[in-house]
């Protein structure tokens, strides 16, 4: 079988493989940061993984797309019900004042509610954003 074949399907299969993925963009992530130029003053700005990144500026803290549940692919493409993992989410997602959605994809937007809830934020996106954040009583 082709190398790319397999790795597509440990990436299926294998959770710790993902995350192992995502340590190591985030270590050349770190790399990067270094012959970046500075951002402004006060401006803190941290990946989450994924499409999720943490904006601070003044204790005011913007998470956009964040996304910690991790739900396998091949899960979300069994046609099963998927849900966000609470302890992941706790673990992984720092308090927020604010989300940002930039669609409303599943690795995007399905940790917004849990979130939302738990720091009292408002969540800004999309009008299927306001649909999904309605079915969760949080519109």
């Amino acid at each position: 079988m082709p190398t790319q074949l397999l790795d597509f399907l440990r990436y299926l299969t294998q959770k710790t493989y993902q995350e192992q993925g995502d340590a190591q963009a985030a270590a050349e992530l770190n790399w990067r940061r270094v012959a970046a130029p500075p951002l402004p003053r006060g401006l803190t700005l941290q990946w989450l993984g994924t499409s999720g990144f943490l904006l601070e500026h003044q204790g005011y803290a913007l998470l956009i797309d964040p996304y910690a549940s991790r739900v396998p692919l091949s899960a979300a493409l069994s046609g099963a019900v998927v849900q966000p993992d609470r302890a992941r989410i706790d673990r992984h997602l720092p308090r927020a004042d604010a989300i940002l959605i930039g669609h409303t994809h599943f690795d995007h937007a399905m940790d917004a509610p849990i979130v939302a809830r738990r720091d009292g934020c408002q969540v800004y996106g999309s009008r299927s954003l306001a649909t999904l954040m309605a079915a969760h009583g949080l519109a």
